[in-house]
């Protein structure tokens, strides 16, 4: 009995925020490079190691076309407000999804390739993705 219970205490839920539309991300990151927050979690808090492929699935379907449209306006604009939040996302998703064994792996791949045509040496990237990474 006690290791069921010491089993659930190492468990985490994913935080509501985490389940918002694409616009509502979209919006809160307006706020990078302060801290971004997701009805009060931080973006890495939706990478919860206990999450099933569905909980998986929501969150790509939230992030992933946030990531696309200001990958589209970065690359337009590389050292605009968009890129400074792309960058935002990446550092917050590479935090997140850093102690998951690789559960969210397709996620980050799919995120990431958003910033393959883009300056990544820009200094807006650069410093969102240093916010998202440290508050994200």
């Amino acid at each position: 009995m006690l290791l069921a219970a010491v089993g659930c205490a190492g468990e985490r839920t994913v935080p509501a925020g985490c389940r918002s539309e694409p616009a509502a991300i979209q919006a809160a990151l307006r706020a990078a490079p302060a801290p971004v927050r997701l009805d009060g979690a931080p973006i890495s808090a939706c990478f919860v190691p206990s999450s099933d492929a569905s909980e998986v699935t929501r969150l790509g379907s939230a992030l992933l076309p946030v990531a696309t449209s200001l990958g589209e306006r970065a690359r337009a604009q590389p050292d605009g407000p968009a890129a400074l939040r792309l960058g935002y996302l990446v550092g917050a998703v590479r935090r997140g999804a850093g102690g998951t064994q690789g559960i969210y792996a397709e996620l980050v791949r799919r995120i990431e390739q958003e910033v393959v045509s883009l300056d990544v040496r820009s200094r807006a990237f650069r410093r969102g993705q240093r916010a998202g990474r440290a508050t994200g």
